[in-house]
């Protein structure tokens, strides 16, 4: 009796312990599933500096680290719609954006060597006539870690503005969309005017985009 016991409680316990290792699995899998979806996975505090990460930790694809220099970068991007129609029937947004200086050395420059430039694009218009400036604004120096806040106003493209969003087009009715972008712009010589203090060393977080769509009375 007393080994028929021993026997079942070591298949008891050979069983829990293979119910944990699948939880385990199923755990992880389901936050490398979340992950590739874009969810933010805080399973241990970001690591910012890859010479002071121990050989034996593996680092985290999903964190960027910041480059040997200096790095202004849009960081955010921020729209607020308003939901009246302007007095010239056009829809009309607010636009708010943060740069920052992600890298690991100060930005120093001249003040027309770069910009923070606001734009909409239209892509039913083809070439330059399909942008439009909405604001600029040029900056100099800017110290690792600080960042420069910009807001504006913008109407939109097209008049005849009948809210946000798409829906299925009623009779005389059209969807309509444009891209608000917030970049920034350098000189095409920045880089070769012997100072490396001004070489931005991320030329990939210099832009944010987004989508704005609406109805409006069929301008086409």
């Amino acid at each position: 009796m007393k080994s028929t016991t021993q026997k079942r409680l070591k298949k008891f316990l050979a069983l829990g312990l293979c119910l944990a290792v699948l939880v385990g699995w199923g755990s992880y899998l389901h936050a490398e599933n979340q992950a590739a979806k874009g969810f933010c996975i805080a399973h241990r505090p970001p690591i910012l500096d890859k010479e002071k990460v121990p050989a034996h930790i593996p680092l985290d694809p999903h964190i960027v680290l910041p480059c040997n220099g200096p790095d202004p970068a849009v960081v955010k991007m921020v729209v607020t719609k308003n939901p009246a129609p302007t007095a010239t029937q056009k829809g009309h947004v607010r636009i708010s954006a943060r740069i920052q200086n992600l890298g690991k050395a100060d930005f120093v420059s001249r003040r027309n060597q770069q910009s923070i430039m606001v734009m909409a694009h239209n892509a039913k218009i083809s070439g330059s006539s399909g942008l439009k400036t909405i604001t600029t604004r040029s900056f100099a120096n800017l110290p690792k870690g600080a960042s420069i806040q910009v807001t504006t106003g913008y109407d939109t493209w097209y008049s005849g503005f009948l809210g946000w969003g798409w829906r299925k087009p009623r009779y005389g009715e059209c969807q309509a969309e444009e891209e608000l972008i917030v970049m920034i712009a350098y000189d095409p010589d920045i880089r070769m005017d012997s100072n490396k203090q001004n070489d931005d060393c991320n030329l990939n977080n210099n832009k944010k985009v987004y989508k704005l769509r609406y109805m409006v009375r069929c301008p086409w």
